[in-house]
Order: structure tokens, then C-alpha cells, then sequence
């Protein structure tokens, strides 16, 4: 369900650079640093000596033509100092003790010619680290140039010298400050040219805009990231899918993320807006029955299928509820509700025909129950597909105003898919900074393979930074609100 690509506005651009503005000055201070630095103490120094000449026109028969003439040879003399052929001959005529510090230059030679204000005047430059090999070269050139221009251009104008070289007394400017703002600019682009390379190829699922840019799927719920003072394992990093999945908080911390008077007002209020998407989604049945699943294992997919369950149920007193842990391979919804009895009979021992009846079990909560996984089982899929699922589906669906299935990642296992034929559709968790578009879409695919109905996206663990710079303008908007703020993110805006 990949939206097709679109060109990046202005707007989506800005949205990427002003962000890393910080990022940007850095690198083109460090380039600017860089270049002068180097430029002081790397650039040898180097020093020129000049000579001045004249192509020569025969006054008595001077018209415009030939000085526009004289003019275009000064041009071909700059190509002429330059050639192997003109060097060569420049280094024949000098004594032989110093041809050798001459051919040495013949081979990239540091010469410029200038020509004076569109006269006949020109200069020829020669730069070299050694004061004294660009002196004696451009005095080779004076004395040979005379000669050897007529000799190497037919018809070229005489040649005279009107300025003799001297001796380099001072270096040249490095240009130090020009070179320092070179590496600035260079910096800013080269900084800026890698962040949008980077944007553009970063499929990692960081906040909601990646997910409309990428998918029409509309987006039920963000949900900020729910940190436990005690857990050390809030910022968990994403595991290589060949070195094992992802690993789960300890179950302590995960229970400490279960709704309640104490959670945090943005996460509460989040599950509130997800239980009103959820009243107007196009459900006909008089029962809703909802599969949470997701990609790959470490999603959230769990966290939301329980705390949506018992949001539902705090809420209105006339909806009964049913969690069902659908994951009998690693399930987890028994290890998190203290009022469930871990290791009791569940789900598989229904499917199994161990029990004759689903072993449900109540919670704390009024008006929810849940039907833990029961025994781990291989042979989850069979399981599922029994006649004896669909048996109990239709008993349930007369006792509960909703179902809450928790599934096993849908990319790894195909359990969530087969429950297509019996619920209304499909909730797709996403988590923050750990997912990516490539998996999503395979979940997409997956799911579209067997005609199943996707009711929308939940994004979780967003960061707090992320999450507050998208409602800020909310918050902006509703002072009367922001006192709540401080609740979800740990701070006082109002101070």
C-alpha cells in the first residue's frame, strides 16, 4: 500500500535541513578550520618573478587591424609558454649546471601570462617554492622569447622586453581568510547534500510524517514513549534479525506500562483517541473483533493490545471486553495482568480439545476478561486453523461487545494472517526509530495477499522531543491543557 513517489517540495526540504542546522555549522566551521589551518602550516610558500613584454608593431604601417592582430597572438603566447616544445628550447639555452633545476619545472610548469589592459602589453609570471629557480626562469624566458616566438608562430609580431624580472624579496599571500570561507562553504554544501542523501535513503520509521509519505494506511495513534523511571532498558537498541529478535523490557517494567491513575496524561490520552477511532471504524457486527499485529517482534504490539482492552473498559460500563493472547509460541499477556493466573490453561488447551470450554479468565478490571495463549505450541498454525477456533468464535461473539487479539509478528509467523476469515480487521503496530518502511510494507503485502481488511497504523515510543514538536501547536492552542505537559514529558513549560 505504497503511496507513489513524489517530488520533495520546498517546504518537506526545509522540513529536513532546519533541523540539522546545528549539524550543518559545525561541519563547515571544521571546514573552515580545516582549510585555513592547512593553507598556514601545510601550503609551502611561493614567490614570483615577472617580466613585461611587447608585441612589437612597426609603427609606420600601424592600423587597427594589426593591433587587434597583436592583441589575439598575446592569447596564443599563453598556450606557447605552456608547451613542452617552448620549455624544452627555453632549458637548451641555459647553461647546463642549471637545466637540471629548470626540467624539473618542465613538466608542470607555473607559469601565467597576463595580458595589460587589451594592449600589446603582456606579463609573463613564474612561481616557484624557490625564490631563485622563478627568477632565473623568467629571465630564460626574456632572453629567449625574442627569438623564439618568431621561430615558433609564422608571421607572429616581434617581441621586446619592456620590464626586466627581479628576485622575489617576500612570499605570496596564501589567502588564508579566502581559503577559511572556501572550507565553509564547501562544509555547509557537503553537510547538507549528506543529510538529504541520508533522508532519502533512511527508511527507518522515526515519527508519523515517514509513515504518510510512505503508506495511505491513515494512522490511528501516536503514542509517546513510555519511560520507567527504574528501566534500564528504555533506549533499546534494534538487534540484527540475524542475531535474534528484539528483546523485550523485563516484566516489572512492562507491567508499569499498563494504564492506570499514574500514567503520564499524553499516553492515557493517546489510548483514549485510539478507543474513538476505534467506535467509528465501519464495523457492522455487534461485536468488534480486532487483531494487533505487526512485523517483527518488539513492536508494541502487546503493550497496545492491553492497554487498549482496558482502556475500552474503564470507559463505558455497557462494552464487555475479551483480550485473547493468540500467540502460543512467546506468549506474554499472561506474565503482565497479576490478576491472570500464569501457566493456567488457555487457548491451546481449548484448540487442543484438552478443555471443552475456553478457560477465560477475569480481571481486576470490570467488564474485562482475558483467554491467555495457555502451553507454548509449535503447532500454533494447525491450531488456528481448526474447525474448533471458528466453534468458539461464534460463542464468544454473542458474550462481548469486543475482541482484542494479540498476535505474532506477521513476518516472521503466519498465525495472525489466518484469523482473516474471523475478525473485522487489523491494527498495525509500528514502533519509533526500530521499524522501517521496507518491513512495513511487507506486513502490507502479507496482509493484502489473503483480501484482509487494515484499519490503520499505531505508532509507538516516539520520542518526547519528536512527540512535543508535533503537538506543540496544540498545546499553543488549548493553554488550559498545557498544565499536562509536565505529566507526560517530565517538565514544566510554565515555569
Amino acid at each position: 500500500m505504497k503511496k507513489r513517489s513524489e517530488e520533495l517540495t520546498f517546504g518537506e526540504l526545509l522540513g529536513i535541513i532546519v533541523p540539522r542546522l546545528w549539524m550543518i555549522a559545525i561541519v563547515a566551521l571544521l571546514g573552515a578550520i580545516s582549510l585555513g589551518l592547512s593553507s598556514e602550516f601545510l601550503v609551502k610558500d611561493t614567490y614570483t618573478s615577472t617580466v613585461t613584454l611587447y608585441s612589437y608593431i612597426d609603427s609606420a604601417n600601424t592600423d587597427i587591424n594589426d593591433i587587434t592582430v597583436a592583441q589575439q597572438q598575446v592569447k596564443t603566447y599563453e598556450l606557447l609558454f605552456k608547451s613542452k616544445k617552448f620549455l624544452n628550447a627555453v632549458i637548451t639555452e641555459m647553461p647546463q649546471e642549471d637545466r637540471d633545476a629548470y626540467a624539473a619545472l618542465s613538466s608542470s610548469p607555473t607559469i601565467k601570462i597576463q595580458q595589460k589592459s587589451s594592449t600589446e602589453m603582456f606579463d609573463v609570471s613564474v612561481t616557484s617554492t624557490d625564490p631563485d629557480v622563478a627568477f632565473k626562469m623568467a629571465t630564460a624566458i626574456m632572453n629567449v622569447s625574442p627569438i623564439l616566438i618568431p621561430e615558433l608562430i609564422p608571421n607572429a609580431s616581434e617581441v621586446t622586453v619592456i620590464e626586466e624580472p627581479e628576485l622575489a624579496r617576500s612570499h605570496n599571500s596564501k589567502n588564508i581568510l579566502r581559503n577559511a570561507v572556501i572550507g565553509f562553504a564547501g562544509g555547509a554544501i557537503l553537510s547538507v547534500l549528506a543529510i538529504f542523501i541520508y533522508s532519502m535513503f533512511d527508511v527507518v520509521i522515526h515519527d508519523r510524517k515517514k509513515i504518510e509519505d510512505c503508506f495511505d494506511s491513515p494512522i490511528l495513534a501516536v503514542i509517546p514513549r513510555h519511560d520507567i523511571a527504574a528501566s534500564k532498558n528504555n533506549k533499546k537498541k534494534r538487534t540484527s534479525l540475524l542475531g535474534g529478535a528484539a528483546i523485550h523490557d523485563t516484566d516489572s517494567n512492562d507491567k508499569s506500562r499498563l494504564i492506570n491513575d499514574k500514567t503520564p496524561f499524553a499516553i492515557s490520552e493517546t489510548f483514549r483517541m485510539l478507543y474513538t477511532n476505534l467506535l467509528y471504524l465501519p464495523i457492522q457486527d455487534k461485536c468488534k473483533k480486532i487483531a494487533v499485529t505487526s512485523g517483527f517482534s518488539g513492536e508494541g504490539k502487546t503493550y497496545i493490545s492491553i492497554n487498549l482492552a482496558l482502556t475500552i473498559a474503564r470507559s463505558d460500563a455497557e462494552h464487555k471486553v475479551l483480550l485473547i493472547d493468540c500467540d502460543m509460541r512467546k506468549p506474554r499477556i499472561s506474565h503482565l495482568l497479576k490478576e491472570v493466573k500464569s501457566g493456567a490453561h488457555g487457548l491451546s488447551e481449548y484448540l487442543a480439545g484438552i478443555d471443552e470450554t475456553p478457560n477465560i479468565q477475569h480481571t481486576g478490571v470490570r467488564n474485562l476478561s482475558v483467554l491467555t495463549s495457555g502451553s507454548e505450541s509449535a503447532n500454533a498454525t494447525a491450531l488456528i486453523s481448526s474447525s474448533r477456533f471458528e466453534t468458539m468464535m461464534k460463542a464468544l461473539e454473542d458474550k462481548y461487545t469486543y475482541i482484542i487479539f494479540d498476535t505474532p509478528p506477521v513476518n516472521v509467523v503466519s498465525d495472525a494472517i489466518l484469523l482473516n476469515d474471523h475478525i473485522n480487521g487489523y491494527f498495525i503496530i509500528a514502533r519509533a526509530d526500530y521499524s522501517d518502511v521496507n518491513e512495513l510494507s511487507v506486513v502490507f503485502e502479507n496482509l493484502s495477499a489473503v483480501n484482509a481488511n487494515v484499519f490503520g497504523i499505531c505508532l509507538t515510543a516516539v520520542s518526547h522531543k519528536r512527540f512535543n514538536r508535533n503537538y506543540s501547536k496544540y498545546n499553543n492552542k488549548y493553554k488550559k491543557y498545557g498544565r499536562y505537559a509536565k505529566y507526560a514529558y517530565g517538565i514544566d513549560y510554565h515555569r
